[in-house]
């Protein structure tokens, strides 16, 4: 599996970046997108001629996202967003555990980001909301 999907899928601990990763962008051919779309896909795999998408879980962020691959000129890439509430399932629905406990592993920014967009708030605000869950 080529690094930045290794990255991206694979199991993390913290927010930290990996000084040693490459920045650029890579490329990749049509069987090796939807190859990758079959292994990773929860749900609504669909391919066409010029994008590949799906529901699939995403480590890195913690969270499902909606994960797209695009065909561009020199080749494949891939995108990736959070689900939006209305696009969860309710196994996928965000819970007040799952947050706290990121925040308490260190993982602060994930945290806040998964508690702004299940409620929809700005980062202040879910800030002061998640340390007024931790004094509760």
């Amino acid at each position: 599996m080529p690094r930045f999907l290794k990255k991206l899928f694979g199991s993390s601990t913290d927010d930290s970046q990996d000084s040693s990763a490459d920045d650029g962008i890579e490329y990749f051919t049509y069987g090796q997108a939807l190859a990758f779309a079959n292994e990773q896909a929860l749900r609504e795999l669909t391919a066409s001629d010029s994008s590949i998408y799906y529901i699939a879980h995403v480590a890195s962020m913690h969270d499902y996202c909606f994960c797209e691959w695009i065909k561009q000129d020199e080749g494949w890439v891939m995108t990736v967003r959070g689900l939006t509430n209305q696009e969860r399932l309710p196994q996928e629905q965000i819970t007040d555990d799952q947050i706290l406990t990121l925040f308490r592993e260190g993982n602060r920014i994930s945290a806040v980001r998964l508690y702004r967009t299940r409620e929809e708030v700005g980062l202040k605000e879910a800030m002061d909301a998640i340390e007024q869950m931790l004094s509760d």
